[in-house]
């Protein structure tokens, strides 16, 4: 991959010098543009078939996501305290708010 790095660097660097020395309008950004979005295409494919190769890695960071995914649990038991409190929403059981703080 890195080899495909360096040839583009290398033909980006040619393509503005034969730009610069050919009369007429700038046209070196169009082949430069065409040519990065097909680089980044391929490497976003080589690093899919990276993790794929490497299963192990991607269950690991599954397990990572889940681990810190630490709210649902807190949820669940702001929701089972507020069904004790007869549906009530509040956790002190009353349904309107003191007086004075609206």
């Amino acid at each position: 991959m890195y080899l495909h790095l360096i040839a583009f660097t290398t033909g980006v660097i040619g393509l503005g010098v034969s730009d610069y020395l050919t009369p007429g309008p700038m046209w070196f950004h169009w082949p430069v543009m065409v040519w990065g979005a097909v680089m980044g295409v391929h490497f976003l494919y080589c690093r899919s078939l990276q993790v794929a190769q490497n299963e192990q890695w991607a269950d690991k960071r599954a397990t990572d996501i889940r681990m810190k995914s630490y709210d649902l649990g807190h949820i669940r038991a702001i929701d089972q305290s507020s069904k004790k409190n007869n549906g009530s929403g509040s956790p002190t059981g009353g349904s309107s708010p003191a007086k004075g703080h609206q």
